[in-house]
């Protein structure tokens, strides 16, 4: 008889928790700005000696303000440098006046310049979303270098590190390997799909399901029975829950890091985070109106003819970000 506790103690051996903590927005920032000023990332084997540290250190800068994707930066949906432009939004801001001796607080109109980076969306087919911030470094230090980063690169890509899409991806991954080396992430809990083999006394029926599948109806230790997918002649397919555990911090832990500080520094609700991310999960673009149909299916070489449109998109969100950036970092 199959002792499936045995199975799944043997699964959950691989993910032990151990005493963790979320690496900080501020300790992201300081390993992304080491490239290139401490280290050089030719010091990586697997990196030509040719390649320019500035170009990575921009990239990771990069994927993390647009709360991006690797493939978003270096690979299928990488940007080209008109990607980017300087624009402004009109936005109600708190000042305080004294009036008759009293300081009060009013609010009134400012216009903030703001740098709009349109993003083609991995995992939504290229759709556009607007990533914008302000260009002030009192609200985003990075935002104006990276600005002018762009601009300097006209209709070229800013960071293909390759000719070949899928390699270009690997160098930035060897990086990133280097960069973050140390940090950890948590990874949720999952079920992870096993191969089990049984004794032909279990099975009690075979049958084909709705998706056409071979199946067993197998009797198990405790007398139930279940119906298991058949993966060849006495081997049935299971799953075994595998809990909370820790990964090593890599690129796409920026989209997942810059996630957080959305929402839990600038205060981002699940709406906000759906537009300046790019999900789609139903909970978060359920609400989302009717302009945002049209947005979703813009074509890059639109983008200008679109302005209009696509800071209405970051409008959403832009005003939450008028929050000054701290001394030390965002500790969150």
């Amino acid at each position: 008889m199959v002792n499936y506790d045995k199975l799944i103690y043997r699964e959950r051996l691989k993910y032990i928790v151990m005493s963790h903590r979320l690496p900080t927005d501020a300790e992201i920032r300081q390993r992304i700005e080491a490239i290139g000023t401490e280290w050089e990332v030719s010091d990586i084997k697997e990196i030509p000696n040719d390649h320019d540290s500035t170009a990575y250190r921009n990239a990771f800068k990069y994927q993390l303000l647009i709360c991006g994707r690797i493939s978003e930066v270096c690979g299928k949906y990488a940007p080209i440098g008109t990607d980017a432009f300087e624009t402004e939004f009109e936005v109600p801001l708190q000042k305080e006046v004294v009036l008759e001796g009293r300081k009060i607080t009013i609010i009134e109109n400012a216009v903030v310049p703001a740098v709009m980076f349109i993003v083609k969306t991995a995992k939504r087919k290229g759709k556009l979303r607007s990533c914008s911030m302000p260009l002030d470094k009192k609200y985003e230090p990075w935002s104006r270098g990276l600005l002018d980063y762009f601009q300097e690169r006209g209709s070229k890509h800013p960071f293909m590190f390759s000719q070949n899409r899928k390699h270009s991806i690997r160098y930035a991954q060897w990086v990133a390997e280097k960069t973050f080396d140390g940090l950890e992430w948590p990874m949720k809990e999952y079920s992870k799909a096993i191969e089990v083999e049984i004794n032909p006394s279990q099975i009690v029926r075979e049958g084909i399901n709705q998706n056409n599948q071979e199946v067993y109806l197998i009797e198990l230790d405790d007398g139930m029975r279940r119906w298991f997918t058949k993966i060849r002649e006495n081997v049935v397919r299971d799953h075994v829950p595998i809990g909370e555990r820790w990964k090593d911090f890599r690129s796409h832990g920026l989209r997942k890091r810059k996630n957080i500080t959305n929402k839990y520094f600038y205060l981002f609700d699940g709406f906000d985070r759906a537009a300046y991310g790019g999900w789609t999960e139903k909970s978060r673009v359920e609400s989302m109106p009717d302009a945002e149909s049209h947005y979703s299916h813009l074509d890059i070489q639109q983008m200008a003819a679109n302005e209009v449109m696509l800071k209405q998109m970051a409008m959403i969100y832009f005003p939450k970000l008028l929050r000054p950036y701290p001394k030390g970092g965002i500790q969150i």
